[in-house]
């Protein structure tokens, strides 16, 4: 499955992408090849886009998802995208507030997008701790 990534200012291509998690405003979701034709609007979500041998890690702002059944595409519109390890601190502030309000629906949630969400929040608490104490 192809992904594309885009924000004003750059591009990220992933021509073979095994999976793509991420948060919409309707709640979290994982894509896969074949995946239905849908759309979906984005506030401040993780993207976690799985590949043969490894995985790329952003945080996006403000935008949409576009899914391409046909044509085996992910395309994800978006005002802003940092990839993890180079977050700067007030956006993983915001980041974290979005990995809570989402946990807050725990029960509602199945068990990959639980654990997914549960090791996005650890990462970021501990990434804020590091950036507050040098």
């Amino acid at each position: 499955m192809r992904v594309i990534l885009r924000t004003p200012e750059q591009e990220w291509a992933f021509s073979e992408a095994v999976s793509v998690s991420l948060i919409t405003e309707g709640g979290a979701i994982q894509i896969y090849s074949g995946h239905a034709t849908l759309q979906g609007s984005l506030l401040l979500s993780p993207l976690r886009i799985e590949l043969p041998h490894g995985e790329e890690d952003f945080v996006i702002r403000r935008g949409v998802v576009c899914v391409d059944q046909e044509q085996d595409e992910v395309l994800i519109l978006v005002y802003k995208a940092e990839q993890r390890a180079s977050l700067d601190f007030e956006t993983a502030e915001q980041y974290l507030q979005v990995l809570l309000r989402a946990l807050e629906q725990r029960e509602s949630l199945g068990p990959y997008r639980l654990a997914f969400l549960e090791s996005e929040h650890a990462a970021t608490v501990a990434f804020i701790a590091v950036k507050k104490h040098g």
